[in-house]
């Protein structure tokens, strides 16, 4: 998994690219490297998770996914997800049942507006 901020017109995205199976280790790695690329940060964030490649996860990481998102729903603008797999969509969907923020689903990068 690959974690960074990423410049896109002008506007500064916390960018999360996933490979093909998301474990629990990886997700405890990713979300260690977003708190740490967070500390600091003002204003509310938005956020790319790139799921082009993947293809499943492991419930253990969904749930410690869901449970980074409880602690830092205040601080979430927008979740960009990339993906056309309509699993992958189901799982986001499940997660933002309790969010107030809007996850907005597209097939390529080039549409985050």
């Amino acid at each position: 998994m690959e974690v960074k901020w990423l410049d896109k017109k002008g506007k500064k995205y916390l960018y999360f690219r996933f490979d093909e199976r998301l474990t629990e280790q990886e997700a405890k790695d990713g979300i260690q490297k977003w708190q740490t690329l967070c500390t600091g940060q003002n204003g509310k964030l938005c956020i790319i998770w790139d799921c082009a490649k993947m293809k499943g996860y492991e419930s253990a990481a969904r749930v410690l996914w869901q449970g980074e998102l409880l602690k830092t729903k205040g601080s979430i603008e927008v979740i960009w997800l990339i993906t056309t797999s309509g699993m992958i969509k189901m799982g986001a969907s499940l997660m933002s049942m309790l969010m107030p923020f809007q996850i907005k689903y597209v097939e390529s990068e080039s549409e985050i507006k």
